[in-house]
């Protein structure tokens, strides 16, 4: 093969990465997880507030926590901040008014982030746990979700007998990005 041979290979094989969203700069390889955040997270929000209109949510950083490293080789003890990952849980709890069922409330969430290009995963859903007949709590469901190239969200629904008695709605969305570039490594 020949020179020409092998420039034909390095430009297919540039333009494959470019397309791709990789760069060959240096400290510039495809999307950052606060970018990703950035585009996950303002529709999880917008879900909760379609499908619980009348509630505030509140945000957490849920069980996963915030940022967390997940850089360097893959066979190394300790992950470095090359890379990272963030995630954030939207909660709203409804008023003991709420006659939706968890799965509605789930499947309605579920509706509006597929509206807006999310696929929703492969992943054992439905039904969680029946709720227990003394205490009302339990029912629940989970919904497995995919944002391309930027993470993940899971979207729970349960009830939950409070303290007079009455049962509420609790809606949750967890939003984790994929494990992405952290443009501030090495910067200080």
């Amino acid at each position: 093969m020949g020179t020409r041979g092998l420039r034909a290979i390095a430009l297919a094989l540039v333009v494959a990465l470019g397309s791709a969203g990789c760069s060959l700069l240096p400290g510039r390889s495809g999307p950052e997880y606060r970018e990703a955040m950035q585009a996950m997270y303002p529709d999880a929000m917008a879900a909760v507030k379609a499908t619980m209109p009348t509630v505030k949510p509140t945000q957490s950083s849920g069980a996963l926590g915030s940022d967390h490293d997940c850089g360097g080789g893959m066979f190394s003890d300790a992950n470095d901040a090359s890379k990272r990952y963030s995630a954030l849980g939207i909660d709203a709890t409804s008023a003991p008014s709420e006659t939706r069922t968890p799965r509605v409330l789930a499947d309605s969430a579920v509706g509006f982030l597929t509206d807006r290009g999310w696929r929703v995963e492969k992943w054992p859903g439905g039904e969680l746990t029946p709720p227990d007949p003394e205490t009302g709590n339990g029912a629940g469901v989970e919904l497995h979700l995919k944002k391309p190239g930027s993470g993940s969200a899971v979207v729970s629904a349960s009830s939950s007998r409070i303290t007079s008695g009455e049962v509420v709605q609790i809606l949750n969305v967890q939003v984790t990005t994929d494990c992405l570039r952290n443009a501030d490594w090495r910067k200080h």
